[in-house]
């Protein structure tokens, strides 16, 4: 992890990294999993990938810190089960933004992607 001395500069553009590469791999990935191969629930779950799209993104990240938080309920059951010797996650950091920017942007490229997918030769 990145000590806080680091440059915003440098923040913004792993930031930018981060957010311009995980919805495009999360994404296009998805897109040609649901797009190439044959699997059961193939259908709803073509449905359901775009779901994030109905929520904001600020919306998603309160959802994401008040879950994962120090004191949210998946720190608390982690320290409940492996004892009180559990560190906290690192929630509020470059990773944790990158991560609910990734789910909240990736439907953008599951979109675009599939499209494109549907449209080439079997």
């Amino acid at each position: 992890m990145l000590k806080a001395r680091c440059p915003l500069a440098v923040f913004t553009l792993l930031l930018m990294l981060g957010v311009g590469l995980g919805p495009l791999v999360l994404g296009a990935g998805l897109a040609w999993l649901v797009t190439a191969y044959a699997f059961p629930l193939r259908g709803v779950l073509a449905w359901l990938l775009v779901l994030p799209l109905a929520m904001p993104a600020y919306i998603l990240g309160f959802v994401f810190l008040s879950f994962l938080d120090y004191t949210g309920p998946a720190q608390t059951t982690l320290r409940g089960l492996l004892g009180d010797g559990f560190g906290p996650l690192p929630v509020r950091s470059l990773g944790g933004a990158v991560i609910v920017l990734t789910l909240t942007l990736y439907p953008y490229v599951y979109l675009m992607a599939r499209a494109a997918f549907l449209e080439l030769a079997p």
